[in-house]
């Protein structure tokens, strides 16, 4: 949690302006792996796992983006890859 004011003040926001990212990111990655888990059942667990490490390294090598938006929405952008891929491949 140290780090979450560093980030609300690189964003020119305030603490309570950025949890609602993080709280959106926590809602949108459990609503994503029931969403993956079905998916798995219906295409095979080992066809989505892999699918899901694949989009975890792409994400990971871009890793450094998410970090360079200086906005709301382009944090929010940046996240959505990193987002989907640990929901994938737990």
């Amino acid at each position: 949690m140290i780090s979450l004011p560093t980030v609300a003040k690189g964003l020119g926001t305030d603490i309570l302006g950025i949890s609602w990212a993080l709280i959106a990111y926590q809602v949108a990655g459990i609503g994503l792996g029931v969403i993956c888990g079905r998916l798995g059942d219906i295409y095979g667990h080992e066809r989505v796992y892999g699918f899901g490490i694949v989009t975890m390294a792409i994400s990971s090598a871009g890793l450094h983006r998410m970090f360079s938006s200086s906005s709301r929405f382009g944090l929010c952008r940046e996240w959505a890859l990193p987002l989907f891929s640990p929901a994938v491949a737990p």
